[in-house]
C-alpha cells in the first residue's frame, strides 16, 4: 500500500517539473539572444565613433579655427526686442526715421516786403517751397557698462541738411531780419537818403535753414551714474535740460508731425550736469512725456525733479545754437524742474503738472549795458540776465472718456538779440546811422502758449467702434507765439513783438504703436498785421501748409 501511495504522489510532481524546466530553458535562450544583439550594437557604435572622429579630423584640417570673439557673438541670441550683447556690459541700438512730404501755400513776397513805403525787399521764395524731406534720422547707442553706469550717444545726420522751411509757420520761430549789414543805406522817403534804393532782408538764420537752429550732427553724448544714491541719478555731458513738456518729450511720441513754436524753444541740448530725483512709484503707469536722461529713470514715478548747471552759450532766442560748442560768457546757467502726477489710475485718469526754470548771465560783464553807446565785443552783445519759464498740464481721461486727452503749456523767455539782427523799418538804427537794423537792443520778454486735445480710438471704451478705426487718433491744437520782431519806432533800441497764431488739425494712424505710424497735419497760419501804423508795413503772406509724416522707430 505504501508503494502505491508514493507512486500516486510522485506522478503529479513529475508532470509539473517538465514544464518548469522547459520555461527556464526558453528564458536562458532569450537572454543569450539579447546579449548577442547588445554586442552587435556596441560594435556599430564603435564604428560610428570612429567615422565621426575621422570626419572631425578632416574638418579641422580644412576649416580655419573661429576666434573666441566670433564664437561668443554666435552664441548670442538675436531677435525682436532683444538687446545686442557685447564683451563688457550691454549695448542697445535704436533708430528713429521720419520722412516728410510737405506742401506750403505759395507767396513769393515775404512778410517784411515793403517796396512802396520803406523800400524793403523781403523774398519768400525759399519758405514757400514744397517737397520731400528727411526730417530726422536719429541713431542711438546706449551702453550699460554695469548696474550703475550708462553711456549714451545719439547722432542725427539729417541735422546737417539746411534750407528747409520751418513748420508749423513757414516764417520760422523768429522773423526778425537777421544778417542785416550795418551801414547799408536804405530809403524811407523822408530822411533824404538815396531814394528808390531797396534793402534786402534775409539770411539763412531767420528763414528756416534748419528746424532747430544751426545744423548739429552730435545730439546726445552723456554719462549717467544711477542706482547708488536712492531715488537719484547724476548725468554729465550733452543732453536736454528738462524744460517744459513737449520740447523734451521723446520725438517718436509726438502727438503732431512737429512740435509747437514754444515746444521748439525747449527742444534744445546743452553741455552740463544734472541731478535727477524720482519718487512715489506706481505699478502700471502710462509712458512718461518727460525727458528720461538715464536708463534707470522710470517713467512710473509720480514725483520727479531735476537740478542742473549748464554752459548756457548763445541765446535763449536761438534754439539749438548752444549745443556742441564752447561757452562764451563768464557764468553758467542754472536750471530746475518739478513735476507731480496727483492723479494716476485708470478710474480717475492720468494728470501731470509741471514747472521749469532756467536762467543765467549772457554776454560779458566788462562790456557794460548801455543799449546805445556800448561797443560790440567777441560775443557781439553786452552782459544781461536771461531766463525762461515753462508751466504745463497734461491729462488723459479715465474710464468712460478713456482715449481722450488734453494738454496745455505756457512759456516766457527773457533775453536780448545780437546787434544788427532786428529790422528797423525807419532806418534810425538805434541812434546811429540809418542802416535799417537795431544796433544794440535792450533785453525783452516774449510769451507763447498752446492748447491741444485728441482722441485715440484704440483706448476708447465706446461700444461698436469698427476695428478699422481702432488704429486712428484725431487731434487738434491752437498756439500763439511772439515770433515777429521789429525795432520800436520811437525808441529803436527797444523791440516790438507780434503774435503768430496757428490752428492745427491732425490724423494719426498707428501701424504698430509709435514704432510705425503715419501722421497728417494741416496748419492754418495767421500772421500779424499792423494796419494802424502807415510807416510799418507788413505783407499779408500766405503760409497755410500740409504735412504728411512717415515714422519707423525701434
Amino acid at each position: 500500500m505504501r508503494r502505491i501511495l508514493w507512486v500516486v504522489l510522485l506522478v503529479p510532481i513529475g508532470l509539473q517539473t517538465k514544464p518548469v524546466m522547459s520555461a527556464d530553458d526558453d528564458l536562458r535562450s532569450t537572454v543569450e539572444i539579447l546579449k548577442k544583439e547588445v554586442e552587435s550594437l556596441r560594435g556599430m557604435k564603435k564604428d560610428y565613433d570612429s567615422v565621426k572622429q575621422e570626419l572631425e579630423t578632416i574638418k579641422a584640417a580644412t576649416t580655419p579655427a573661429l576666434s573666441t570673439t566670433v564664437d561668443t557673438a554666435m552664441d548670442s541670441k538675436y531677435g525682436p526686442n532683444t538687446p545686442v550683447t557685447t564683451t563688457h556690459g550691454k549695448l542697445q541700438i535704436g533708430l528713429l526715421a521720419q520722412i516728410w512730404y510737405y506742401n506750403i501755400q505759395q507767396g513769393r513776397r515775404g512778410f517784411f516786403d515793403d517796396p512802396t513805403v520803406n523800400k524793403i525787399n523781403d523774398n519768400n521764395s525759399i519758405q514757400d517751397g514744397s517737397g520731400f524731406r528727411t526730417r530726422r534720422m536719429e541713431l542711438t547707442f546706449k551702453m550699460d557698462l554695469n548696474e550703475n553706469f550708462t553711456a549714451v550717444l545719439m547722432i542725427d545726420p539729417a541735422r546737417e541738411s539746411g534750407g528747409y522751411p520751418q513748420l508749423p509757420s513757414d516764417q520760422g520761430n523768429y522773423k526778425r531780419g537777421n544778417n542785416i549789414a550795418p551801414g547799408v543805406i536804405g530809403s524811407n522817403g523822408t530822411n533824404g537818403t538815396a531814394q528808390g534804393t531797396q534793402f534786402q532782408v534775409g539770411g539763412s538764420n531767420w528763414n528756416g535753414s534748419s528746424a532747430v537752429g544751426d545744423p548739429r550732427l552730435l545730439q546726445n553724448s552723456y554719462l549717467t551714474w544711477h542706482d547708488c544714491i536712492p531715488h537719484h541719478a547724476v548725468t554729465i555731458g550733452q543732453f536736454k535740460p528738462h524744460l517744459g513738456e513737449e520740447g523734451v518729450r521723446d520725438t517718436s511720441q509726438l502727438d503732431f508731425c512737429e512740435r509747437s513754436m514754444i515746444g521748439f524753444q525747449t527742444d534744445s541740448r546743452d553741455q552740463g550736469a544734472a541731478l535727477d530725483g524720482y519718487w512715489w512709484e506706481v505699478d502700471n503707469p502710462e509712458t512718461s512725456a518727460g525727458n528720461v536722461t538715464f536708463s534707470s529713470m522710470k517713467a512710473n514715478n509720480r514725483i520727479r525733479y531735476q537740478l542742473g548747471v549748464f554752459n548756457g552759450a548763445g541765446s535763449y532766442f536761438t534754439t539749438g545754437d548752444n549745443q556742441n560748442r564752447p561757452d562764451n560768457n563768464y557764468s553758467k546757467d542754472i536750471q530746475g524742474m518739478f513735476l507731480i502726477r496727483p492723479l494716476w489710475d485708470d478710474c480717475l485718469g492720468h494728470l501731470e503738472l509741471g514747472v521749469s526754470y532756467m536762467g543765467g548771465n549772457k554776454g560779458k560783464g566788462d562790456q557794460g549795458n548801455d543799449p546805445v553807446n556800448t561797443p560790440t565785443n567777441d560775443l557781439n552783445r553786452p552782459q544781461a540776465w536771461a531766463f525762461r519759464w515753462n508751466t504745463w498740464a497734461r491729462y488723459r481721461y479715465g474710464n468712460v472718456l478713456s482715449g481722450l486727452w488734453s494738454e496745455a503749456e505756457w512759456s516766457e523767455i527773457h533775453d536780448r538779440e545780437a546787434p544788427n539782427s532786428v529790422l528797423d523799418v525807419l532806418g534810425t538804427g538805434g541812434a546811429k546811422a540809418p542802416d535799417f537794423s537795431q544796433n544794440i537792443g535792450q533785453p525783452f520778454t516774449r510769451q507763447g502758449f498752446y492748447v491741444s486735445s485728441g482722441y485715440k480710438m484704440s483706448e476708447s471704451h465706446l461700444c461698436n467702434v469698427p476695428c478699422r478705426l481702432k488704429k486712428f487718433e484725431f487731434a487738434g491744437r491752437f498756439e500763439q507765439f511772439q515770433n515777429i520782431e521789429t525795432a520800436n519806432q520811437v525808441s529803436p533800441y527797444k523791440t516790438d513783438l507780434f503774435y503768430t497764431r496757428v490752428w492745427t488739425g491732425g490724423i494719426n494712424y498707428y501701424i504698430s504703436g509709435h514704432n510705425a505710424k503715419i501722421q497728417a497735419n494741416y496748419n492754418i497760419v495767421e500772421l500779424p498785421g499792423d494796419k494802424s501804423n502807415p510807416t510799418r508795413v507788413f505783407h499779408d503772406t500766405k503760409a497755410n501748409n500740409f504735412v504728411i509724416h512717415f515714422q519707423v522707430a525701434f
